[in-house]
C-alpha cells in the first residue's frame, strides 16, 4: 500500500511522532517534516538569508539557469521577486514567511488552532489531527472543494494570492497579490515574452531536472504549446497519449501523424481493466479530493507505463490567457455570482459548496486587484488552486514527476493580461505555438470526426446537463 507521507510536507508547530518522514527543526521555531523523494533545497542568497525550498523549481528567464543561481544571486528583500521567474510546483521558506508556487499546485493545507500544522497533503494533515473527510469531492458540476474550505472542518486551504508568517508561534494568513499587470503589451510583445519563458523553462526542465522527458500530448492547443517549446529548443524528449473511454479520434490519430512527420519518439498508452485496489489507494491517498480521469489512469495502470526516472511536462495553465467563464458569468460580483449560482446549480446547493463560495466572494471584495477580472480570479483560485491542485497532488502517488510549464508567476501574469480580442481569437496560445514552431499550426485543433460527434449527440441525449459545453462542439 501507498504511504499517504510520500513525496508531501507537514510543518507543525510542535514536534509530531512521524517516523517515515525526516525532521527539520526551523529557524521560527516551528519543525518541518519531509516524506520520501520530496525535493528539499537549503539556499542562501547574496544577502546571507537562508531558504528552504520544497518541491521541483526551474528558471524561466534564462536557459541554463539553476535555481541555486537564482537564489544565490538575489540581494533583494521581496520574496515575490525572487520566486517570479520560478516554475514547477513548490513551496518556499524563508524568515518565517512561507509561500506557495504561482497557482498553488503544492498546496498549502493548514489548521490554525495553538498546535497547528501546514501540509501539501488533506490526507497527512487529517491523519495528524484525527480529522476525516466529511465526504469526497463530486464526479460532476464542481468537481473540486471550493477553497478556502476543505473536505474537513477545522481545515482550510491556502490561497496562490494569499501566504503564510509565522510570528511567536502563530501563524498570519497575509493578502499577497504578487500578480503584475502587462495590459501596457501588445499581443506579439506578449506572445514573444510567453515563447522566451517557454523555451528557458523547458530547456531547464530538461537540464536540471536529471529525469527524462515525457510530454502528455493531445489534439488540442495547450499541449501543442509545450511541444513547440520542446521542438524549438531542440531538446531530447518522448510524448505520449493514454487512452480512455472517451478519447476524441483526433486525440488517438493527430500526435501520432505529427510524431512521425517531425521525427520524435511517441507512444500511445492503451488502458487495462480497472485495479480495485488501485482505487482504494487513489483515494486514500488524497483524501477524497481528487476526481477524475487521472485517477482512471492510475487504476488501468497506464501511470506504470511511464518510467520511474520520467518528468511529465504538461499544459494545463494556458488557459488563464482564454475565454474561462465569460459565457457563463459576467465580469462584476453581483452578476458574477447569479452567473456561477446559475452554471452550478445543482453543486452549491450543497452546504460545504455554499459556504465556501460565500467565503471566497467576501475575500475577493475585500482584497480586491483592481486590474483582474473576477472571473480570472476564480481561474486561477478555484478552479486550479482548487481543482488543479488536487490533481497534481494526486500524482504525486506516482515514481514519476509531474510539471505544469505554466505555472510561473511571469508567465500567468502575462497570460491573464489577455485583451478580450486575444482571448476570443485565442491569438496569444496560437501565435505562440506560430512564432515556436510554425509547422505545428498546419495541423487542426481538436476537429471532431463524425464518430466524435455522434458520440457528443448521444452523450447529450444522456446527460441533459452537459448540454451547454458539448453542444456547441457539434459545430466546431
Amino acid at each position: 500500500m501507498i504511504s499517504i507521507t510520500r513525496r508531501q510536507y507537514l510543518i507543525s508547530a510542535t514536534r509530531r511522532e512521524l517516523p517515515e518522514m525526516s525532521e527539520i527543526h526551523l529557524s521560527c521555531g516551528a519543525y518541518l517534516y519531509a516524506g520520501e523523494d520530496l525535493k528539499i533545497n537549503y539556499l542562501e542568497d547574496a544577502e546571507k538569508r537562508k531558504y528552504i525550498v520544497l518541491g521541483n523549481v526551474f528558471c524561466v528567464d534564462a536557459p541554463g539557469k539553476c535555481l541555486e543561481e537564482s537564489v544565490a544571486t538575489f540581494g533583494g528583500q521581496d520574496v515575490n521577486e525572487l520566486v517570479k521567474n520560478w516554475t514547477g510546483r513548490w513551496l518556499v521558506i524563508c524568515d518565517g514567511e512561507i509561500q506557495i508556487d504561482a497557482t498553488g499546485l503544492m498546496a498549502a493545507f493548514y489548521t490554525t488552532d495553538r498546535n497547528w500544522c501546514i501540509s501539501s497533503s488533506l490526507a497527512l494533515i487529517g491523519a495528524v489531527t484525527g480529522q476525516v473527510p466529511s465526504q469526497g469531492v463530486a464526479n460532476q458540476g464542481l468537481t473540486w472543494q471550493l477553497l478556502p474550505e476543505t473536505l474537513m472542518d477545522d481545515v482550510k486551504c491556502l490561497l496562490c494570492t494569499q501566504k503564510i508568517e509565522i510570528s511567536e508561534g502563530i501563524i498570519s494568513i497575509i493578502f499577497n497579490p504578487w500578480i503584475e499587470d502587462y495590459r501596457n503589451l501588445g499581443t506579439q510583445e506578449k506572445v514573444s515574452k510567453i515563447a522566451n519563458l517557454l523555451k528557458a523553462a523547458i530547456v531547464n526542465i530538461e537540464r536540471f531536472s536529471e529525469r527524462e522527458v515525457w510530454i502528455a500530448l493531445t489534439a488540442g492547443k495547450d499541449s501543442r504549446l509545450v511541444l513547440a517549446a520542446a521542438l524549438a529548443a531542440n531538446i531530447k524528449f518522448v510524448a505520449y497519449t493514454s487512452d480512455h473511454d472517451n478519447i476524441s479520434s483526433s486525440d488517438k490519430l493527430l500526435p501520432v501523424k505529427i510524431a512521425k512527420d517531425l521525427g520524435f519518439l511517441y507512444k500511445f498508452i492503451k488502458a487495462r481493466k480497472i485495479e480495485r485496489v488501485k482505487i482504494i489507494e487513489y483515494e486514500l491517498f488524497t483524501a477524497g479530493n481528487s476526481k477524475g480521469v487521472d485517477e482512471l489512469f492510475y487504476a488501468r495502470g497506464q501511470f506504470d507505463k511511464i518510467p520511474s526516472n520520467a518528468i511529465v511536462v504538461r499544459g494545463g495553465l494556458f488557459e488563464a490567457g482564454q475565454q474561462y467563464a465569460r459565457k457563463t458569468a459576467g465580469s462584476e460580483l453581483d452578476t458574477f455570482r447569479r452567473g456561477i449560482e446559475s452554471y452550478y446549480r445543482s453543486s452549491l446547493t450543497d452546504s460545504r459548496q455554499k459556504q465556501a463560495f460565500v467565503k471566497w466572494l467576501k475575500y475577493v471584495d475585500d482584497n480586491p486587484i483592481s486590474f483582474l477580472d473576477i472571473r480570472d480570479r476564480m481561474y486561477l483560485e478555484q478552479r486550479v488552486g482548487g481543482w488543479a491542485a488536487a490533481i497534481e497532488q494526486a500524482l504525486d502517488i506516482n515514481k514519476w514527476v509531474s510539471i505544469q510549464i505554466a505555472n510561473s508567476r511571469s508567465i500567468v501574469a502575462i497570460l491573464l493580461s489577455a485583451t478580450t480580442e486575444e482571448r476570443a481569437c485565442l491569438s496569444l496560445s496560437y501565435d505562440t505555438i506560430s512564432l515556436l514552431k510554425p509547422e505545428l499550426c498546419k495541423y487542426p485543433f481538436n476537429k471532431p470526426s463524425i464518430k466524435d460527434r455522434i458520440r457528443i449527440v448521444k452523450n447529450v441525449l444522456l446527460s441533459p446537463e452537459k448540454m451547454k459545453r458539448n453542444i456547441k462542439r457539434l459545430f466546431r
